[in-house]
């Protein structure tokens, strides 16, 4: 993803758009989206083999983590009306490559599959709830 969101500014910078490109509703998605991805893969690498009853033991859920949740309930709902407005708005055909990366690239389609989960809040409130 953050090739397509490099390549993407690089299309709009060579086409001489290069300004315009943080207007649009894509673009933005695109950056939560890599932002996200980026946290995600911090916190695959850095709780990778380790046992989860320390990190809970210790305090709770990191802050980052708690990051990590708001840039995926963000961005789930940003890709998808991005995808659905852009197919059945915008698109004129013929198909860019890039166009199809930016507007619908298989991790978007995907993640529909997979929705988001609106009870981490409850079960941090439930634990605090529990300790007090």
């Amino acid at each position: 993803m953050l090739a397509t969101l490099l390549w993407s500014f690089a299309d709009a910078a060579e086409e001489g758009h290069g300004g315009y490109w943080f207007i649009y509703w894509t673009h933005w998605t695109l950056g939560v989206e890599v932002a996200y991805l980026t946290v995600a893969a911090f916190a695959t690498w850095r709780f990778a083999g380790t046992d989860p009853a320390p990190v809970s033991a210790t305090g709770g859920t990191p802050w980052w983590i708690k990051g990590m949740w708001v840039l995926y309930d963000v961005s789930f709902p940003g890709t998808f009306f991005v995808f659905a407005l852009y197919w059945l708005l915008v698109y004129t055909p013929p198909a860019r490559v890039l166009s199809c990366m930016t507007h619908g690239a298989p991790p978007d389609l995907s993640r529909a599959l997979h929705p988001p989960r609106a009870n981490h809040g409850e079960a941090d409130a439930a634990r605090v709830g529990s300790q007090g």
